[in-house]
C-alpha cells in the first residue's frame, strides 16, 4: 500500500501498470525498495513482473548508461513533474543490451510531496537500426558499397584535424 490516500493511489498505480505499453516505477524507499514493472516491460527484458519486484534499476541498466539515469533523476526532481526523455540501454536477461527511450514522471501524493516516479519506456532498437542503415546508405555507393564523396570528405577533414592536433603527415592512396 502506498502513502497518502492509499486506495486512490494504489488504484492509480495499478491502472498505470496495467494500461501502459511498457512501464517501470520506483517509489522511494519508505514505500518499496527497487522497481515495479508491468508485463510488457518485464517481457522486453526477458523477465516476469514478479521477478523484477524490488530489483534496483541500476542492476537492469547497461553499466555505461547508469550516469544517464542519475542525470535524468536529478532533472526530474528539479522540475517537480515530467523529466526529459533519455535514450539508454537496459540489460536483457540473456545479457544483450536493449535500446530504449525513457520518459520519467513524478507521482505526487495528496500533500504534493513526491511519492515516486513512473517511467514510460519505449523500445527504440528498430528506430536506431533504421537510422544507422540510412546513415550508411547516405555515405556509401549503393552499387559498390564503397564510401562516397560525402564520407571521403568527412574522413579527410577528421584526418586533417588529427594531423593539426598531433602533427604528422597524411597520404591519400
Amino acid at each position: 500500500m502506498l502513502h497518502g490516500s492509499p486506495c486512490l493511489t494504489e488504484r492509480r498505480w495499478q491502472r498505470w501498470h496495467s494500461t501502459a505499453p511498457r512501464l517501470l516505477s520506483w517509489p522511494p524507499a519508505p514505500m518499496a525498495p527497487g522497481i515495479r514493472a508491468n508485463r510488457a516491460m518485464a517481457q522486453l527484458l526477458g523477465y516476469t513482473p514478479e521477478e523484477l519486484i524490488g530489483v534496483h534499476y541500476t542492476v537492469l541498466t547497461y553499466a555505461d548508461d547508469v550516469h544517464l539515469d542519475q542525470k535524468a533523476l536529478d532533472q526530474l526532481l528539479a522540475s517537480g513533474g515530467r523529466g526529459q526523455s533519455v535514450e539508454k540501454r537496459f540489460l536483457h536477461r540473456d545479457g544483450h543490451s536493449v535500446w530504449t527511450r525513457v520518459t520519467p514522471n513524478l507521482v505526487h501524493g495528496p500533500d504534493g510531496s513526491p511519492l515516486g516516479a513512473v517511467v514510460v519506456v519505449e523500445d527504440v532498437a528498430e528506430h536506431r537500426h533504421r537510422y544507422a542503415e540510412l546513415s550508411r546508405l547516405a555515405l556509401t555507393d549503393p552499387l559498390t558499397g564503397m564510401r562516397n564523396r560525402a564520407l571521403l570528405d568527412e574522413e579527410i577533414d577528421a584526418a586533417l584535424r588529427e594531423r593539426d592536433r598531433d602533427g604528422g603527415v597524411i597520404a591519400l592512396c
